[in-house]
């Protein structure tokens, strides 16, 4: 997308474990090798019991701290109970007790590409630690360990690798009685305004298909579409975009979506 704004900041994934684990370099290096070959190495610069400094890709900060208490409630909880891609979300993870940070710092330059190799680690991480949950802050999404891994380990099939559903939610509810609204939680962490489709009569796989498909093309081309524009994605499907401002308040701009 032209004319970001560079990025100064943490991004940071959490994950829930039963036992504390904190792996070393020379697990993570070695379990890179064996199950994501071809992904960059970590180098570490410091460590203590609780948390290690690592170099990530040359040039990426990235730090690993464990809290040896469970993740705030106030906050997982509603993300949890909201977790309809995971019905078993919220007993799970009332099963951790304490939880893994793992942040990586972001100056500039490619976010998606920053996210893929925070993801990569993330996925590392969360196997070498048997991770029960990771969690998004920014997506407000919340997925098993194990899936968490599978669906990395699937995108990393196609290019760029973007393993869309691990960054960005789709949340849907009604605000006209029989109708349909979506919006999107996790396109603004790339620059991007959030997705939404309001009040459809489709059905709820066609709308998540086709929020799903927009917010893919988005980051997969770096582009913002004008207003009124109609997008044909790759399954054929033809959608309407209009810029608008959030159904929910009247600040945030949004990409109003509506099927052709």
């Amino acid at each position: 997308m032209e004319d970001s704004p560079e990025h100064s900041a943490w991004l940071e994934f959490t994950l829930l474990l039963q036992t504390p684990a904190l792996p070393s370099a020379q697990v993570i290096n070695q379990y890179l090798s064996e199950h994501l070959p071809g992904s960059p190495q970590v180098v570490e610069q410091s460590s203590s019991e609780s948390s290690i400094e690592l170099q990530y890709d040359v040039s990426k900060s990235v730090q690993l701290e464990l809290s040896a208490k469970p993740f705030d409630p106030e906050e997982l909880g509603p993300v949890c109970e909201h977790a309809w891609w995971w019905p078993e979300a919220a007993e799970t993870s009332t099963q951790h007790t304490c939880f893994l940070s793992v942040r990586m710092q972001v100056d500039d330059g490619d976010i998606v590409e920053a996210m893929v190799l925070l993801t990569i680690l993330t996925s590392a991480v969360a196997a070498l630690s048997d991770a029960l949950a990771v969690y998004w802050a920014d997506g407000a999404l919340v997925h098993s360990g194990e899936s968490f891994i599978e669906q990395l380990e699937q995108a990393r099939s196609s290019q760029p690798p973007i393993p869309l559903t691990l960054w960005v939610s789709l949340f849907l509810g009604e605000i006209t009685p029989g109708k349909i609204t979506l919006s999107t939680i996790g396109m603004s962490v790339f620059d991007y305004p959030e997705l939404e489709i309001v009040d459809s009569d489709g059905e709820v796989d066609e709308l998540l298909q086709l929020a799903h498909g927009v917010a893919l093309h988005m980051l997969e081309t770096d582009i913002i579409h004008d207003d009124g524009e109609t997008l044909e994605l790759a399954s054929g499907r033809k959608v309407s975009i209009h810029h608008a401002k959030s159904i929910f308040n009247d600040e945030d701009p949004v990409l109003r979506l509506e099927m052709n």
